[in-house]
């Protein structure tokens, strides 16, 4: 069994019964575990306690699960905490609820409960490995083109930055307007979603990499698209590192900590 010690968790749900068989399950982790059952003392033990993890479910008093979220993902020191809504209620609309409202993973209030969330620790927070050698860059990181045709996850990563010192954002809905963005304002590193509208993140990888002047520009593919092939078709395209989503601010503190190199 996967542990993970010191990891605060905070759960959230109007069931006292389902509240006690996480807490023991993720106690059986090593996790340290607290948990609510409203979502406004369950908002004010997460600015108090600051949690590694929230798990919620929809319906709990006087905000759902949903407000809550996204009430969390727009302030700058919660964007990057990870979010897991629970619901009795299966299907693409849930799963689609989940994600506009910044939700960063689903799970079925059923016997699926306790195994989806231990794997959901183990994507979270993996064993820590060696970080590959870092990319020597001409000057630190200051500029960050953000590319995502999602209004919701432009303000999580832009928030998720601006917790990290990172205030010089530059947003983009799609990599055709990406494009314009990097000739008026060139970046330092560009974080780019997968599939967009209009012209796809790999298309516009593809055409920067093609202008010299941002050939060396350092490209992070943001995408739910893990699999290797996936990866090796990005890479072969020009981008020189990948993030899943979702990610936490951890992933993306040490992220920059890679593509940052002092003058």
């Amino acid at each position: 069994m996967n542990c993970f010690p010191g990891r605060k968790v905070l759960v959230l749900d109007g069931s006292h019964l389902l509240l006690n068989a996480l807490k023991t399950a993720l106690q059986a982790r090593q996790c340290l575990v607290e948990t609510e059952t409203g979502a406004v003392s369950a908002l004010l033990r997460t600015i108090r306690w600051h949690p590694d993890l929230l798990i919620t479910g929809v319906e709990v008093g006087e905000m759902t699960g949903f407000d809550l979220c996204l009430v969390l993902k727009l302030m700058p020191d919660y964007a990057g905490m990870p979010v897991v809504v629970m619901s009795s209620s299966e299907g693409e609309l849930m799963a689609r609820k989940v994600a506009d409202a910044g939700g960063d993973f689903y799970v079925p209030k059923d016997a699926r409960l306790i195994p989806a969330v231990a794997r959901i620790l183990g994507k979270l927070f993996p064993g820590t490995e060696p970080a590959p050698p870092a990319p020597t860059l001409p000057r630190p990181v200051r500029r960050i083109l953000v590319v995502d045709d999602s209004k919701v996850m432009r303000r999580v990563i832009r928030n998720i930055l601006s917790s990290l010192g990172m205030n010089e954002v530059v947003e983009a809905a799609n990599g055709l307007e990406a494009l314009e963005r990097m000739k008026e304002t060139p970046a330092d590193l560009v974080l780019t979603d997968w599939n967009m509208p209009v012209m796809s993140g790999l298309e516009f990888v593809q055409k920067t990499r093609a202008q010299s002047r941002f050939a060396k520009v350092p490209i992070v593919m943001v995408t739910t698209e893990g699999s290797r092939d996936a990866i090796a078709e990005a890479r072969a395209a020009g981008v020189n590192e990948h993030l899943c989503k979702p990610f936490s601010s951890e992933s993306m503190k040490a992220l920059l900590a890679r593509f940052t190199a002092a003058t």
